[in-house]
This record gives structure tokens, C-alpha cells and sequence, in this order.
């Protein structure tokens, strides 16, 4: 069974908060590069950087342990999913949301279809805390 994370950027992101954010998931990024990369079969690092409309966050499980790519763009203010299947880069795709969350505020609606086992490993207000956020 599939497990899903919900997300969706009602207003742009502006320049202070994406530096925040990028800040952050930088940490996190580096933090778990020993399960997530670019997609699950192409062998490259956690995407974390700016383009000309903003900043971009991109990265899946690696090879079996992938399953949707999760995609942030800064500007990109649609409805957006990452179906994580509950596999072990799960985590990093709930501490991004969560600093996301932190950083924008009622800017952007996160949700999910239940409980994972991430949510119930991290203490949100701890996680946030390390971050400074």
C-alpha cells in the first residue's frame, strides 16, 4: 500500500523565505545523501538550487528503495503529490515539507493519507529547533 504527502504553494515564496528553506533542506539534504539522490536510477546528488524563477527542491529514494520523485519549485503554485510508499527517503521528503511549513506559514497547505512511521520518529519541534526555524 502506498502512502502519499499532499502539498500545495497557494502563494509564491518570496527571496528571504526561500533562502530559509534552501538553508534548511541543504542540512537535511546532506544529512540523508546516503539514501536519496537526484531519481532513483540516475546517480546524481539531491537537487537544492536556484533557476531563474526560483528555488527548486528535487530528489527520490535510491534505485529499489525510490518510488516518486519529490519536486518543490518556489513558483510553481499548484496542487502538487509525492507517493512515497512508506520507503526510507520518506523522512527527508516529511522534514522538507516540515520546514516548508515552518517557512511559509498559511502560504502553503501540507497533508498526507495517514500517519507515517516518520511523523512518529521525529519530534517536529526538536527538528525545527536544530534548523534554527
Amino acid at each position: 500500500m502506498g502512502y502519499t504527502r499532499y502539498f500545495e504553494l497557494k502563494k509564491r515564496a518570496t527571496k528571504a523565505e526561500q533562502k530559509k528553506i534552501k538553508t534548511a533542506a541543504e542540512k537535511v539534504l546532506k544529512e540523508h545523501s546516503d539514501i536519496i539522490q537526484y531519481e532513483s536510477d540516475i546517480t546524481k546528488p539531491a537537487q537544492c538550487e536556484y533557476n531563474d524563477s526560483g528555488l527548486i527542491i528535487r530528489f527520490n529514494g535510491i534505485e529499489v528503495e525510490g518510488h516518486e520523485t519529490f519536486l518543490f519549485e518556489s513558483y510553481d503554485t499548484s496542487w502538487n503529490f509525492c507517493k512515497t510508499s512508506r520507503k526510507s527517503y520518506d523522512i527527508v521528503v516529511y522534514k522538507i515539507l516540515t520546514i516548508l511549513e515552518a517557512v511559509l506559514g498559511d502560504k502553503i497547505d501540507v497533508s498526507g493519507n495517514g500517519t507515517s512511521f516518520s511523523e512518529e520518529q521525529t519530534n517536529k519541534s526538536e527538528f525545527l529547533k536544530s534548523l534554527n526555524l
